[in-house]
């Protein structure tokens, strides 16, 4: 499974993509830059924790399925986002 993780996250095209870009965030962009992955936050608030560290910061509202939607559907294909995760502690379950 190692050998799998670190094939699939050196590969060039590997783009992380952060909903969110609290603390968390944050944290999650300073681990991966130690495997030089690639890293974009989408966050409404542009002052977020990890707006200075991504590879891109994106304003726009992560609550809206289509502003997350279209922000990576309309990007240059080397710009999209392979891998999406959630960067919130809150998370609602209704």
């Amino acid at each position: 499974i190692q050998n799998t993780m670190n094939n699939y996250i050196s590969n060039p095209d590997f783009k992380l993509g952060i909903l969110g870009g609290g603390q968390l965030g944050k944290m999650l962009i300073q681990s991966a830059s130690a495997w030089d992955i690639s890293t974009y936050v989408l966050d409404p608030d542009n002052t977020c924790p990890s707006s200075d560290l991504a590879t891109q910061y994106i304003e726009a509202d992560f609550k809206d399925y289509e502003s997350v939607y279209d922000n990576n559907r309309n990007r240059a294909r080397e710009y999209r986002c392979t891998d999406p995760v959630e960067e919130r502690r809150q998370i609602d379950m209704s």
